[in-house]
């Protein structure tokens, strides 16, 4: 059952990642919509940006009425990684942040990207767990609390959202589709290779945490990374985990939300930010996620990607 405590606190996540989508959507990148020749906008540099939303998300969270209640030890994440030490007391938290995930595409036309945010908390022995995270786009947030993932309107009340178990059936009026995260412009020949061996599937370059959920929310039939992540790049993965979506290595072995779910909690991997969460593929079935993992054997085989981690 859901702790009152933990509720409040994805509660005080939402307010921020809300206030973040704010401060994105109204920050001085859009204070001049007509550019003087050679002048370009004071937002378009994503690194700058990404740590502007690393300050606004925390000053939203310090702002919330209930902060005083949630013992946050620190903010820490992406843009401002702090080493993590010491002894904890029970019910201490630290918030890991990835203020703008999908900066890149936020710098070239302010679209395909979202807020993400998970609170770790102390039990007390030196551990820490997985309490709640969310991913939060301009439209839609996902929170996952307690194993169990909720889907809503980004600035509507928590209260108004739906529990996801099960990942929403194919869309019969279209084809497949795949959605790709890290794909540079290196990856070029793989990925031709990779969509060789998807002839009759839609894929699209927009993916990671801004994608992954609507794989059960949506018509989005897989989503795939084919290079190692953080722990808070694969939020969206984690959300995935929970319902009866397939989630699983790049090599194809199926994973589970428990074992995955234990890839979060590693202090010493977030400390340094370490990809630890392998290539992975998420699919709305088994048959759609070998379809998937077997075109990613093919395109190896013709033009051989960048090695990541061991799989799962």
């Amino acid at each position: 059952m859901t702790s009152p405590k933990s509720s409040l606190v994805a509660d005080v996540l939402r307010y921020a990642a809300q206030e973040t989508l704010r401060h994105l959507e109204t920050s001085d990148a859009w204070e001049a919509f007509t550019l003087e020749e050679g002048q370009i906008h004071t937002g378009d540099d994503p690194i700058q940006a990404d740590e502007n939303a690393q300050l606004a998300f925390e000053k939203a969270t310090e702002s919330h009425l209930a902060f005083d209640q949630l013992n946050i030890h620190a903010f820490s994440g992406e843009e401002r990684l702090k080493p993590i030490s010491g002894d904890y007391k029970r019910g201490s938290r630290i918030i890991f942040v990835d203020p703008l995930d999908g900066s890149s595409l936020w710098s070239i036309f302010r679209q395909g990207y979202c807020v993400g945010a998970m609170s770790l908390v102390a039990d007390g022995n030196g551990r820490w767990d997985f309490e709640c995270g969310l991913v939060a786009t301009p439209v839609h947030t996902f929170t996952l609390l307690d194993e169990q993932l909720m889907f809503g309107a980004t600035f509507s009340p928590s209260r108004l959202d739906t529990y996801l178990a099960s990942a929403e059936p194919e869309n019969q009026y279209r084809g497949p589709s795949l959605a790709m995260s890290g794909y540079k412009a290196r990856d070029r020949d793989w990925v031709i290779a990779l969509m060789g061996a998807l002839p009759d599937w839609d894929i699209i370059t927009l993916s990671g945490n801004t994608a992954t959920p609507y794989v059960a929310a949506g018509s989005l039939t897989a989503a795939l990374s084919h290079r190692p992540q953080t722990t808070w790049d694969a939020l969206g993965v984690l959300a995935v985990a929970t319902t009866d979506a397939v989630v699983g290595d790049i090599e194809g072995t199926v994973v589970h939300g428990p074992s995955f779910r234990n890839r979060f909690s590693k202090l010493p991997d977030l400390d340094k930010n370490t990809r630890t969460v392998p290539p992975t593929i998420v699919a709305k079935t088994e048959e759609r996620f070998v379809e998937v993992a077997n075109a990613v054997e093919v395109a190896d085989a013709q033009s051989p990607r960048p090695m990541g981690l061991d799989p799962f």
